[in-house]
């Protein structure tokens, strides 16, 4: 079975509190024409809180932050992601 892992974040559920942990990854398997997702962090089922950003073989192929920096050490570099449940329209997950 085809299976990838997926980078990305996970909203909350609707009626909780606003995620701020930041990143999140889970599997995707492809079975019967179409990519399945699966949390085993959460044991659970792939819904539509699942915002995938980027899919690859491990967690090398799509860390959330790559780079590199050059310059003095008394640099600070701070970011922060929020997300909130969508609105009821909102699109399917996402499913490439």
């Amino acid at each position: 079975i085809p299976t990838r892992y997926v980078s990305g974040f996970l909203a909350p559920a609707t009626g909780d509190a606003a995620n701020e942990e930041g990143s999140h990854a889970w599997v995707q398997c492809y079975v019967d024409g179409t990519w399945h997702g699966f949390d085993p962090a959460n044991r659970a089922v792939q819904d539509d809180r699942y915002v995938g950003t980027a899919v690859g073989g491990d967690y090398d192929d799509v860390p959330p932050l790559r780079g590199s920096f050059r310059g003095a050490g008394e640099h600070e570099w701070i970011a922060t992601v929020r997300v909130d449940a969508p609105p009821e329209a909102a699109p399917a997950a996402y499913q490439q």
